[in-house]
């Protein structure tokens, strides 16, 4: 068991290093510096992560197979959420097939006074898949994707249910 989650770690260590993506963070720093870990809920075999988006609470599916992180276009109205005027648009593919991408203006993400900026968004119709967990009297608003978890050196311990990322406390404005 050891020998599989030693292999599991390092080929996690290894996707999250190819799927770095440059994200900026420009805030005032209040604190502390250190890594934290952010508790998930989990269905199945699947990782939820229950973060703040424009002081909103929302659910959001742990991938890290997305290489992008997203917000359900439907959902955007009730978070304050705004799309770039003008941005220029993607497709984006995965196992449910080819959709349109808008990228999305700025947002407030905190998960338990730790404020996130420079993480972008796009913005897709997660209709679909919130469909499924429907069923499971669960609706998500967006997923963390791999560019999120490489940027903050995750390590997820599937075990404790845990996330461990690099992290600043910054002030709360």
């Amino acid at each position: 068991m050891v020998g599989v989650s030693v292999k599991l770690f390092v080929q996690l260590r290894l996707l999250a290093f190819s799927l770095l993506m440059t994200l900026s963070i420009a805030c005032r720093v209040t604190g502390d510096t250190t890594g934290t870990h952010l508790t998930t809920m989990v269905r199945g075999d699947l990782m939820f992560l229950e973060l703040h988006i424009n002081d909103k609470p929302g659910l959001f599916l742990v991938d890290t197979g997305a290489g992008i992180s997203v917000i359900d276009i439907n959902q955007t109205s009730k978070y304050g959420i705004r799309f770039f005027e003008g941005g220029n648009t993607g497709t984006l593919e995965g196992l449910g097939g080819a959709q349109s991408v808008l990228p999305i203006g700025k947002v407030r993400i905190q998960y338990q006074g730790y404020v996130l900026k420079g993480l972008r968004f796009y913005g897709v119709d997660l209709g679909s898949l919130n469909r499924r967990f429907e069923k499971d009297g669960m609706r998500i608003l967006g997923v963390i994707g791999a560019d999120f978890l490489s940027k903050r050196r995750a390590v997820i311990d599937f075990e404790s249910h845990q996330i461990e990322v690099e992290l600043k406390r910054y002030a709360i404005e």
